[in-house]
C-alpha cells in the first residue's frame, strides 16, 4: 500500500472513531433533565405512579404528565380539584376518583377548550378498582404545572 492510500484510510479511520464518539456523546457535558422527569422518576416508588405507568395512563398524558396530542397535562388540572374541593385535599382527590369512574358523567374541571381525539376510558374500562384509584387519585393530586404542558398552559388554560 503506497504513502497516500495509507494516509487516506488512517483519516478515513480517524474520521469514523471521532463520529461514533460524537455521536455516544463523548465528551460533551450532560444535558439538564426535564424537571417533570425528574420528578416522575423520584416518585417511582408511589402505588399510584405504577397505576399511572401500568394502565397506560402515560400514553395521553404523558410520562411526566405534561399532556400530549392525545390529553391535557395534568398538573395544570389538579389545582382546579383542590379548588373545587375548597382547598381540602382528601375532597379534591374525592372529586378526582368520582371523575375517574364516570369521565362523561361528571363535569370537566379543565378550563380550555382544547379537544382530544380520544374520550377519557373510565376507571371500569381501564380495570381500576376504587382502592386503585384513590391510589392514583393521590399520585395525580400531587402533580404540579409543566412549563411544557400541552393543550393550554401550564395553569391549566
Amino acid at each position: 500500500m503506497d504513502q497516500k492510500a495509507a494516509l487516506t484510510l488512517a483519516l478515513v479511520g480517524a474520521a469514523a472513531v471521532a463520529g461514533t464518539a460524537l455521536a455516544l456523546g463523548v465528551g460533551r457535558p450532560p444535558r439538564p433533565e426535564n424537571e417533570g422527569v425528574v420528578a416522575v422518576r423520584e416518585e417511582t416508588s408511589s402505588p399510584g405512579r405504577g397505576i399511572f405507568t401500568q394502565h397506560q395512563c402515560v400514553v395521553c398524558h404523558g410520562v411526566d404528565g405534561s399532556g400530549t396530542e392525545m390529553g391535557p397535562g395534568l398538573g395544570g388540572v389538579m389545582p382546579l380539584y383542590l379548588e373545587a374541593g375548597g382547598g381540602d385535599l382528601e375532597g379534591a382527590k374525592a372529586r378526582l376518583v368520582e371523575y375517574l369512574k364516570s369521565p362523561q358523567g361528571v363535569p370537566v374541571l379543565r378550563r380550555d377548550s382544547t379537544k382530544y381525539p380520544n374520550p377519557m376510558p373510565s376507571a371500569k374500562g381501564l380495570g381500576l378498582d376504587d382502592d386503585k384509584l384513590r391510589q392514583l387519585a393521590d399520585f395525580l393530586i400531587h402533580m404540579e404545572p409543566s412549563a411544557t404542558a400541552v393543550g393550554g398552559d401550564a395553569k391549566g388554560r
